[in-house]
């Protein structure tokens, strides 16, 4: 193992219903030096360690694969069957230390949690929807005006048609009278050929 841990980020523990029982499910990303490099978490066989606390070992393991050497950020993941309330928090070590921990959340904390981190986003990001209202202002009164554009060419396109069905059906009238015609013909040639 490195001297060194790696930088860890946006851990989240929560505790998951299944159809067998609950499932502790524990996510983050750690930065790898190398991008054949996999974070692996792991229960240690025997710590101290609070009643209420996991705690788990990070390894970075190669792959054995040719990589190249640029920092990436992989996810991390580790479960494990648990009962409910087993857990309050999941502590993360690097060559025995603590680098991070995170709260376990139930399946309903959980919900709570992303829908006040959805909310801070959309607080966050709320001035750059401000000036697009304007713009779309704009774009309203132009649409205006190409739907306008819009339902002149369909009249236009509706007379169009019109003159095109009355034009087929004297063309039609005409056809029919010309295979009669021809059909007469060869009526003719028929009986004529009988005659001979």
């Amino acid at each position: 193992m490195a001297d060194r841990p790696p930088h860890t980020d946006k851990w989240m523990a929560r505790e998951n219903k299944h159809n067998e029982g609950l499932v502790l499910i524990l996510d983050g990303v750690v930065q790898v030096a190398n991008t054949n490099q996999e974070p692996r978490l792991t229960e240690p066989a025997t710590v101290a360690r609070p009643p209420k606390t996991l705690v788990l070992d990070l390894t970075v393991e190669s792959s054995g694969d040719p990589g190249s050497d640029v920092p990436v950020w992989k996810p991390a993941h580790f479960h494990k069957d648990v009962q409910a309330n087993q857990f309050a928090d999941v502590s993360i070590r690097w060559d025995g230390k603590p680098i991070a921990s995170a709260n376990i959340l139930d399946d309903s904390e959980y919900d709570q949690h992303l829908t006040r981190m959805t909310r801070a986003a959309n607080i966050e990001h709320a001035p750059a929807r401000g000036p697009a209202k304007k713009i779309s202002a704009k774009k309203k009164a132009a649409k205006k005006k190409v739907a306008k554009k819009v339902a002149k060419k369909k009249v236009a396109k509706k007379k169009v048609a019109k003159k095109r069905v009355a034009k087929k059906r004297v063309t039609s009238a005409k056809r029919a009278g010309a295979s009669r015609k021809k059909r007469a013909s060869a009526k003719k040639r028929v009986a004529s050929r009988r005659r001979r």
